[in-house]
């Protein structure tokens, strides 16, 4: 049985990852045993989760398609988006949140950009997904899985360095299953996940709780409502029957949850100090769409529009909802908007599948701006039939262009 990649496989993958990540064969070959240890950490955390197991077999056995396992004998090229989307996915069921922390701590110990490192891992566990597959049938009952996988437990210690062990093992929480006897293990895991759930939702649900949940919720919902208000603009949704809802309050006020790890993410990354108002400066990495823009806005002299090719946003290939943005980056493009009136912006998405689900995307990326508190009368979105072409280098649905005009 395959594991973890054979041997063959990890010169072309990590061939496939430099041009990805776009960076050294030395570099890539450093981090690749790492990206090895956290797969296997991960797996083995399923031992001790019988739900996180059963949700990894109905993805392999619903979402995966069998005949892509014929990709494990070619070099790859063609399938990226499609790994990275199997990467994505293998993600969500093993460490959901996780990614951050991971990217963190280990790129800082690995002197590699945290972009670089979890693309990396996303595209290497996107293979992964495939090896998982053709193994299927022998990973379909929990016990052979636990078996397996348990037999590999010594190998984590032999892929990476102490000080790296101690790091996965803190941020996957791997002490209880490292440490666990094989014969006990997964003895009663399904009925321990059962009750500490149980326990949890009861903690959860007092009466303390829920008052403190209330009153974030009225204050969160004050503080959108005053800011609606204050708007100089009147807010008139011209394309009512194309924008999509907002997406939750969480995603509206990230800018204020994710603070503090945004401001870790940007030390990993070379970076820039830019200010949209005297006495307020900001850090964003250096080949960010903002630099760009805030060079346009702040030159009186450039009259003609900005054509700003953007590759901090992502787009889900299924429903064509906003899959990713940089934290950082939708708050400080409404802030630079909100001190230049004058400009006016308008967006070209595009899409794999045709032009109605490209414009669709559009939409999405309009009312999430409408959300940070720009005007939907300064937001247009225009078919990306306009003669604007993609960056061919990048699957379509990882980048974005705003035409922006003053």
């Amino acid at each position: 049985m395959i594991f973890l990649t054979e041997a063959v496989l990890l010169p072309i993958i990590s061939k496939r990852i430099q041009v990805i990540g776009r960076e050294e064969e030395l570099t890539v070959n450093q981090v690749t045993p790492v990206w090895q240890a956290i797969a296997l950490g991960g797996l083995l955390k399923l031992v001790k989760n019988r739900i996180r197991y059963n949700a990894l077999m109905n993805f392999l056995k619903l979402k995966v398609d069998p005949s892509h396992i014929e990709l494990l004998q070619s070099d790859f090229k063609g399938s990226d988006e499609l790994i990275n989307s199997y990467g994505e996915s293998l993600i969500g069921i093993l460490f959901p949140d996780k990614k951050s922390a991971l990217a963190i701590g280990l790129s800082q110990k690995m002197k590699c950009k945290s972009s670089f490192f979890i693309k990396g891992l996303t595209y290497f566990l996107g293979v992964l997904v495939l090896e998982l597959k053709k193994e299927e049938s022998e990973l379909n009952q929990f016990t052979s899985f636990c078996d397996y996988f348990l037999s590999f437990k010594a190998a984590f210690s032999e892929l990476v360095s102490t000080d790296l062990q101690k790091s996965i093992i803190e941020i996957l929480l791997l002490n209880d299953v490292l440490k666990s006897d094989f014969s006990l293990i997964y003895a009663d895991t399904f009925e321990e996940t059962e009750e500490s759930k149980q326990n949890g939702l009861k903690n959860l649900l007092n009466r303390k709780n829920i008052s403190i949940a209330c009153g974030i919720l009225f204050l969160v919902g004050l503080t959108f409502y005053l800011t609606v208000i204050r708007s100089d603009n009147t807010v008139v949704i011209e394309e009512s029957e194309e924008i999509i809802p907002l997406d939750s309050l969480n995603k509206l006020n990230d800018s204020l949850t994710q603070v503090a790890v945004d401001s870790t993410k940007l030390l990993t990354d070379s970076t820039v100090s830019l200010s949209w108002t005297a006495g307020k400066s900001f850090a964003v990495p250096k080949q960010s769409a903002l630099v760009t823009l805030h060079t346009f806005l702040t030159d009186s002299t450039a009259k003609d529009p900005l054509v700003l090719t953007c590759y901090e946003i992502s787009f889900d290939n299924e429903t064509d909802q906003l899959a990713h943005a940089k934290d950082y980056f939708l708050k400080r493009f409404t802030e630079g908007l909100q001190v230049y009136k004058e400009a006016k912006i308008e967006i070209i998405s595009f899409s794999e599948k045709d032009a109605k689900s490209a414009q669709k995307r559009g939409f999405y990326l309009k009312n999430r701006l409408v959300g940070e508190g720009l005007s939907p009368k300064r937001i247009s979105v225009l078919p990306n039939s306009v003669g604007i072409n993609p960056d061919a280098s990048l699957p379509l649905h990882a980048q974005v262009v705003f035409k922006v005009l003053k």
